[in-house]
């Protein structure tokens, strides 16, 4: 019993490496596994030579070459056929067979040297002391030849017959009945040839049989699951489709047309992908996902980085290096390889920096299983600065167009209280003494709307300039309860109610408290003056993660059409310039820079006759994560 469960750990560990090494031949080609074929094949035949056999039960032998080798080797040449093609296998089958006949041609040798020793000289095995080069031993070497020829041939053609002759047959059952087919035809035609005429033919045949039987049984199961589910996922898989029943033997003949045409057309396709990866500017590149490495970089590659390809076949991780610091990502390599576009800098070793434009596809086989990613890498550092000197240019043309705009409005609005000042001067020199005395109130009143004017443009200037002071935080509601007791006597003068109601909680926002005290100030000023009776209320509220404050008066409103214009520079409403002529125009253009320095929002909310609403929000102190803004 514990015979046969080492036999069935042999079995399944040695045939479990032989699809491994397949599966890994991507990797590292073909030769470990032919080498562990030629193996097999040697410790086959070296075992024979040595009569290593194992009688488990009266009848029943294991014979470690045969049972155990001879299975595993058909599993890997059906292996071969059904991924890489006809032709790999015949030269699989062919590679086989040489080596067999090695062996036959090393124990003819050894026949040959036995003629001229001395009669009494034996040749025996490590475990038998008897003369094992007898003429019924190279009669089975000779049959163990023959037979294991026609069974790399019989399991493939037995596979393909069940193919062709049932489609709809499960595909995973079939590689193990054609084993099992194939190592049934060895038991028999070994024996026949072997044994024929002797005592051990009849003796022998069904132990070989039911050991083969159980080790086609232990086998089939990983055969079946490996070509079905693992082999199909190889990037160069043929399948067994369109192949004829005896494509194994006659295949080439009626094919070598075929192939020598599909060979020059690799050719040609060779030298055309050659004279495109060394001419493109791009880089071209090919990359196996699944083991996040890099199979091929274009020579440009060199040329654009100014770093070899060769240092990063073998370290791909050495691409993050290579990336700019402020553009690495959390998995840079994997963003790289499957984003279908993306722009980002690299940073050569001279120092120089690079922006490049990153176009990455998969290559899908018939079976749609992404298998490699290929890319073309363009340098786009040209294009890059073109657009920031248009971006400069077209910011450069605004703000000239903005200070022209600028110049136009602030010249209309302080040419008319020098021109008044001016007009009163050469007045006052010729008035009467009562009428200095009107001319110089009316000349105090300009000059204070004029100096007004001009703080407020500084004011408007200061806001917008680049350099702003660090944000603190601030208790919102101590600035707006702040500012309506600076009001409330102006509003008591008109007989203005005005309404305070602050939100119970702290309102604790990042930003400058001059700024918003002159906000506030502006809202609620104008929110007084434009209004002839009725109130003006302020309220703030706490919505979730933002604080709002609204004014609103009983004033005279604003014309819907004029609502988008109210916070342009200058613009007041013609009503609002009739009730106001010391105005200057400017208050609701400040309001809206200050909102817009802390990141909030400011609206308006009028029906003409009715009044105004000014809502502003802010993020609080706690919810936001970037800090006042700075153009």
């Amino acid at each position: 019993m514990i015979s046969l469960l080492i036999f069935a750990a042999q079995l399944l560990l040695f045939g479990a490496l032989a699809a491994y090494l397949h599966y890994r031949s991507e990797d590292f080609g073909l030769a470990p596994l032919l080498f562990y074929v030629a193996g097999l094949m040697g410790a086959l035949n070296l075992i024979s030579l040595l009569a290593f056999n194992i009688d488990v039960a009266p009848g029943i032998v294991i014979r470690p070459g045969g049972h155990v080798f001879v299975p595993i080797i058909l599993f890997i040449v059906l292996t071969v056929y059904i991924t890489s093609g006809t032709r790999s296998a015949r030269l699989t089958i062919g590679g086989l067979i040489g080596i067999d006949v090695l062996i036959v041609c090393s124990l003819l040798f050894l026949a040959l040297y036995l003629q001229f020793q001395d009669p009494s000289t034996t040749i025996g095995g490590l475990f038998v002391d008897e003369d094992i080069l007898t003429p019924l031993f190279l009669r089975g070497v000779a049959a163990s030849v023959i037979t294991f020829a026609a069974n790399m041939f019989v399991i493939v053609i037995i596979y393909q017959g069940i193919k062709n002759a049932f489609p709809t047959f499960p595909a995973s059952l079939i590689p193990g009945i054609a084993l099992l087919s194939a190592l049934w035809v060895d038991a028999i035609l070994y024996h026949l040839l072997a044994f024929l005429g002797t005592p051990q033919f009849a003796a022998g045949i069904p132990g070989d049989i039911l050991m083969k039987t159980l080790a086609g049984l232990l086998l089939a199961p990983l055969a079946g699951w490996y070509l079905t589910r693992v082999a199909p996922n190889a990037p160069h898989y043929v399948g067994p489709a369109k192949r004829s029943t005896l494509d194994i033997v006659f295949g080439e003949g009626q094919d070598a047309e075929h192939i020598a045409q599909l060979e020059d057309e690799l050719r040609v396709s060779r030298a055309i992908y050659e004279q495109l990866t060394q001419h493109i500017e791009e880089i071209f590149w090919l990359a196996d996902v699944k083991r996040e490495r890099l199979l091929y970089l274009s020579p440009n590659f060199e040329k654009m980085t100014g770093q070899s390809p060769e240092d990063f076949y073998h370290n791909p991780r050495a691409l993050v290096e290579l990336v700019h610091p402020d553009d690495r990502g959390q998995d840079m390599i994997r963003a790289v390889l499957l984003s279908p576009e993306m722009e980002f800098r690299i940073q050569r070793e001279d120092g120089s920096v690079r922006w490049l434009r990153n176009r990455s596809f998969p290559i899908v086989t018939q079976n749609h299983q992404v298998v490699r990613y290929a890319g073309i890498t363009e340098d786009v550092t040209t294009r890059r600065e073109a657009q920031a000197q248009a971006f400069a240019l077209e910011l450069s043309r605004e703000k000239v167009n903005v200070l022209h705009r600028f110049v136009r409005d602030a010249s209309h609005d302080l040419r008319t209280p020098l021109t008044s000042i001016l007009l009163k001067l050469d007045m006052l020199e010729k008035a009467s003494a009562e009428r200095k005395r009107q001319l110089e109130h009316d000349l105090r009143e300009a000059a204070q709307h004029l100096n007004s004017l001009i703080d407020d443009l500084f004011t408007l200037s200061r806001i917008e300039s680049e350099e702003q002071p660090a944000p603190v935080k601030v208790e919102f509601n101590a600035i707006v309860r702040k500012v309506t007791d600076h009001h409330r006597v102006i509003a008591q003068n008109k007989n203005l109610g005005l309404d305070v109601t602050l939100a119970e909680q702290q309102i604790v926002i990042r930003g400058n408290q001059d700024q918003l005290f002159r906000l506030v100030a502006n809202l609620v000023e104008n929110a007084i003056y434009y209004t002839d009776q009725g109130s003006v209320a302020v309220t703030t509220r706490v919505n979730g993660d933002h604080a709002s404050l609204e004014v609103t008066d009983t004033g005279i409103g604003i014309p819907e059409a004029d609502l988008e214009q109210v916070f342009e520079r200058f613009y007041r409403t013609d009503e609002a310039r009739h009730m106001r002529q010391e105005g200057t125009g400017l208050g609701l253009a400040i309001a809206r820079a200050v909102v817009e320095q802390h990141r909030g929002s400011l609206t308006a909310a009028s029906a003409e006759g009715r009044g105004t609403t000014f809502r502003v929000s802010f993020p609080l102190a706690g919810s936001e994560t970037q800090s006042i803004h700075t153009k």
